[in-house]
């Protein structure tokens, strides 16, 4: 049997995850430059105020099963960071950290359906099938700018 604790932690991993793409996603959209800078642009701004969008509902769920939405961003599932001073990548680079983020997302919250699964916790698959549907899409709007860069 899971443990609620065990739901919370996988949640909370998957609440970090979305703020960092969120924060990411914009800083790109900041950041972006060179051919195809216009349709990035707007796929990055699209894509931060969606993740944006995501993370109260997430949250405010964490917090309706009793638990503290805490963002968790020890394991760095998402290994995408907003650029820095010292560097900011090329739009290329952008949109493929953005994909693998988005990849890795899917991942994690295939995981945390499976542990809501096994709680008999019908609410929060269904919120993590439609967190995991919106990566999927994003990952699919990725490869279209892709193309054009």
């Amino acid at each position: 049997m899971i443990e609620p604790a065990q739901l919370h932690e996988s949640l909370c991993h998957i609440l970090g995850n979305t703020c960092r793409l969120s924060r990411t996603a914009k800083s790109y959209e900041w950041n972006v430059s060179g051919r195809g800078a216009v349709l990035a642009q707007a796929c990055f701004r699209e894509q931060a105020e969606a993740m944006h969008m995501s993370i109260d509902p997430l949250a405010g769920h964490i917090v309706d099963l009793g638990g503290h939405a805490v963002l968790d961003y020890s394991d760095g599932v998402v290994a995408v960071n907003p650029p820095t001073a010292n560097g900011i990548p090329t739009l290329r680079e952008m949109v493929r950290n953005l994909h693998e983020g988005h990849r890795q997302a899917i991942h994690s919250v295939g995981a945390a359906i499976d542990v809501a699964r096994e709680a008999d916790d019908e609410s929060t698959v269904q919120l993590m099938a439609t967190h995991q549907a919106a990566h999927r899409a994003w990952r699919r709007r990725l490869a279209l700018v892709e193309q054009d860069v």
